[in-house]
C-alpha cells in the first residue's frame, strides 16, 4: 500500500506545483477557472502572465502565490487588493515588460514579495507602473530592478520599497529608472543597498532611511541621479569594513 500511496502524493505535489499559465479567454476576472489553463491559481501555484493575450487579469480578491512569470506585453490590474508572492519553494520570479495598473484609485498598488534563499533572485525590469506602488520585500536572495541593458522600468506616482530581509538591493543598477514621483527605500534588516549605479531621474523627493547596517552605494562617478525635490538619508549604523556607506553624484534641483 506505501508503494503506491507515496507516488501518489509525489504526483500531486507535482500537479500543485506546476505552472497556472493566464489565457484570458473568457474576461478579465482572475478567479474564473476558464480564464487559466491548469485551473485558478492556488498559493503553491507557479504563474506565468504572458505575451499575446486578449485579455489580462484583473483582482477581485487579495491574491496569494508561490511564483510569478509575467512576459512583454502582459498587464495586472490589482484593482485596489495585495498580491502577495511567497516563493515557499525555490523559483526565480520575473516581472520583464509588463504594465501594473489600479482600478481602484482610493488605494496603491502592493507587492508583497518573498526572495527566500538559494539564489533564486526576483526581476523587475522594463515595467511601468500607473499608479503609487510599495514593495514589502523578505527573504535573502537579491532583488534586481532595471538590472539589465534597455531594462529601465517607469513608475507614474510614488514608489516605495521596504527591505524587510537581509536580501541584496539593486535599484536602477544598469538601465535608467524614472520615478515620476517620491522614491522612499527604508531597509530594515542588514544587508547590501545599491542604488543607481546607472542614475536615475526622480521627479519628486528621494528618502533613504537605514539604521540597521550593510554596505549602502548611491549613486556612480560616472552618471548623476537627478533629483526634483528634497533628499532625506538617515543612515545611522557603526562604520566597519562590512558596513559602509557611500554617496556619488545625487544632484538635487531644487534650491534650498
Amino acid at each position: 500500500m506505501k508503494k503506491i500511496f507515496t507516488p501518489l502524493i509525489c504526483l500531486l505535489i507535482g500537479m500543485a506545483a506546476a505552472a497556472q499559465t493566464w489565457n484570458g479567454s473568457l474576461n478579465t476576472d482572475w478567479n474564473t477557472a476558464l480564464n487559466w489553463t491548469g485551473g485558478i491559481p492556488l498559493p503553491a501555484g507557479n504563474v506565468l502572465i504572458p505575451t499575446g493575450a486578449p485579455r489580462y487579469p484583473k483582482l477581485a480578491s487579495n491574491v496569494t502565490i508561490n511564483s510569478i512569470n509575467m512576459q512583454t506585453g502582459s498587464l495586472l490590474d490589482v484593482n485596489g487588493f495585495t498580491f502577495t508572492v511567497t516563493t515557499s519553494t525555490g523559483i526565480y520570479n520575473y516581472f520583464i515588460g509588463a504594465t501594473f495598473n489600479n482600478s481602484n484609485v482610493s488605494t496603491d498598488i502592493v507587492l508583497n514579495i518573498n526572495t527566500l534563499a538559494s539564489g533564486y533572485e526576483t526581476y523587475f525590469r522594463s515595467n511601468t507602473v500607473n499608479d503609487n506602488i510599495t514593495f514589502n520585500l523578505t527573504g535573502s536572495n537579491q532583488f534586481n530592478e532595471a538590472d539589465a541593458g534597455s531594462s529601465a522600468n517607469t513608475y507614474n506616482g510614488n514608489a516605495i520599497f521596504n527591505i524587510n530581509g537581509n536580501l541584496t538591493f539593486y535599484l536602477s543598477h544598469v538601465s535608467v529608472s524614472n520615478f515620476n514621483g517620491n522614491l522612499t527605500v527604508n531597509r530594515t534588516v542588514a544587508g547590501t543597498t545599491q542604488f543607481f549605479n546607472a542614475g536615475a531621474v526622480i521627479t519628486g523627493n528621494f528618502s533613504y532611511t537605514n539604521n540597521t547596517a550593510g554596505a549602502s552605494t548611491l549613486g556612480n562617478t560616472g552618471v548623476a541621479t537627478t533629483i526634483g525635490g528634497t533628499v532625506n538619508i538617515a543612515a545611522n549604523y557603526t562604520y566597519t569594513a562590512a558596513n559602509t556607506f557611500t554617496i556619488y553624484r545625487l544632484i538635487n534641483q531644487t534650491t534650498g
